[in-house]
């Protein structure tokens, strides 16, 4: 592989995901949840998630900073992935992720279930067309409305 693929990969893979082996240079693939391993040589590499998934296998549940101090993993990485559910703050902690929407404690994602169950309405309520103005439709200038939504049918506006 030439300098200029390397550099290709690496743009279409996410930040911490591994894409060649630290080892030999091979291609990685995907064996499980955040665990890699090389098609060449068969070496296996973690990203960041599964370095932290690791860490917390072996050292039980931890602190934010714990986990920032045994894996090397910035504290905001790994806030991202308690907001993206896939990590968990365990019950009886201090710490905690606050709701975007009102700022009550939470443990994982980014809002609390009553502002979960509200957004939940407003989308369906949208989604069912509640409350839309209907305006017809028009294709003269290459869109078509339908209530609130709108898709671009491919013409061109003249």
């Amino acid at each position: 592989m030439s300098g200029n693929d390397e550099r290709e990969v690496y743009k279409l893979a996410p930040a911490d995901e591994p894409v060649i082996c630290e080892v030999c240079g091979g291609k990685l693939k995907v064996v499980g949840n955040g665990l890699y391993e090389c098609e060449s040589c068969h070496h296996q590499q973690l990203d960041d998630f599964g370095k932290i998934k690791k860490f917390l296998r072996e050292k039980g549940p931890a602190s934010l900073y714990d986990i920032y101090e045994g894996t090397g993993i910035e504290m905001e990485e790994i806030e991202h992935f308690l907001r993206d559910e896939r990590l968990e703050i365990p019950e009886g902690s201090k710490f905690f992720l606050k709701c975007q929407k009102c700022g009550r404690p939470i443990r994982l994602g980014k809002y609390c279930p009553e502002c979960s169950r509200t957004a939940g309405k407003g989308i369906r309520s949208a989604y069912r067309g509640n409350g839309a103005q209907q305006t017809g439709s028009t294709e003269d200038g290459g869109i078509k409305v339908h209530g609130r939504m709108y898709t671009y049918n491919g013409k061109k506006k003249k």
